[in-house]
């Protein structure tokens, strides 16, 4: 592979085979560099278990950068795919990390009150 682009590409399209552990481990030997790349992808993939793939690999990047992609995936319909960025910001950590989940705390919606 030329760029890290194509390996990108590459890796991701092998997440959805049977090279799929392979890839997953590849793609987070690449380290932060690999997040606007996964973050295009996320953006296009129809797939909910590879978006969550694509979230894990970038917050455990451990790198700030992942917080714009994990805030954005919390909008996602998918709970498997939210809950997946929602555990990323955690992990990730800090003030920026918890202000996005404080914000996202009071835009979701309330439940209602079961006990009476």
């Amino acid at each position: 592979m030329s760029t890290l682009e194509q390996q990108v590409s590459h890796y991701i399209s092998a997440l959805r085979g049977t090279d799929r552990e392979n890839a997953y481990h590849r793609l987070i030997e690449l380290g932060p560099q690999v997040i606007p790349f996964v973050t295009t992808h996320f953006r296009h993939e129809p797939d909910a278990a590879v978006r969550v793939t694509l979230l894990n690999v970038a917050w455990r990047a451990n790198s700030s950068s992942a917080i714009p992609l994990l805030t954005e995936a919390l909008n996602d319909v998918e709970p498997s795919v939210w809950k997946e960025a929602l555990d990323g910001l955690v992990r990730l950590g800090g003030p920026v990390a918890l202000e996005v989940i404080r914000q996202a705390r009071r835009r979701a919606p309330k439940k209602a009150n079961w006990r009476k």
